[in-house]
């Protein structure tokens, strides 16, 4: 997060070795096995892919603190940004199609979509995920669902950068503070870190 703000933007995974050496020894790649378009960030639509955030908090860097960035929602609407019904890796997003059509924004509140891998399955399938009558009209239908967007996003359309707990927040205004770096945006939202509320 002090990378971002102290570059002043968000980049996509290609762009990476643009930072400056400052900053260098802060970014951690999430994984050098992704399949996706490292040209693209890959973001969500109101609420954070919460099972991607506990694998690599729980699993992957166990002990690390991360954060949950809004931002501005006029990437939706840029020429390049792509719409994915659910995580860009798996394959029924790419048999759907992976791409800028409203159609495919659209589908990603249908009904139903086929979404995550059910792992050890034989033969191996596709988890469908069905729309509950509870969830909220802004919510996708699956919670992995995914809107690509290939540009930097500046420092200044970031809208808040979310803690899970105060401990999270103090330390990270702390550095912050320490780096003299802008802390006005950073906020408490514990809702972001927890399953969504269907």
């Amino acid at each position: 997060m002090t990378a971002i703000v102290g570059e002043g933007k968000i980049l996509p995974r290609d762009q990476l070795h643009n930072i400056s050496r400052d900053w260098q020894e802060l970014v951690m790649p999430n994984t050098e096995k992704r399949r996706d378009d490292p040209a693209f960030l890959n973001t969500s639509i109101m609420h954070s892919n919460v099972y991607l955030l506990k694998y690599f908090r729980d699993k992957l860097h166990p002990g690390s603190r991360f954060c949950a960035l809004g931002i501005d929602p006029k990437y939706i609407y840029e020429l390049y940004t792509k719409f994915s019904i659910t995580n860009a890796t798996y394959k029924p997003a790419k048999d759907f199609g992976i791409n800028g059509d409203l159609i495919t924004f659209n589908s990603m509140f249908q009904e139903k979509v086929s979404g995550k891998p059910i792992w050890g399955s034989d033969p191996f399938r596709w988890e469908t995920i069905c729309r509950k009558l509870s969830l909220p009209d802004f919510y996708t239908t699956d919670p992995e669902a995914e809107v690509l967007i290939r540009s930097e996003i500046p420092y200044n359309d970031i809208s808040f950068i979310a803690c899970r707990n105060k401990l999270e927040h103090d330390i990270l205004a702390s550095a912050f503070d320490i780096l003299e770096l802008p802390t006005e945006k950073i906020c408490v939202e514990p809702a972001f870190f927890k399953d969504r509320v269907e």
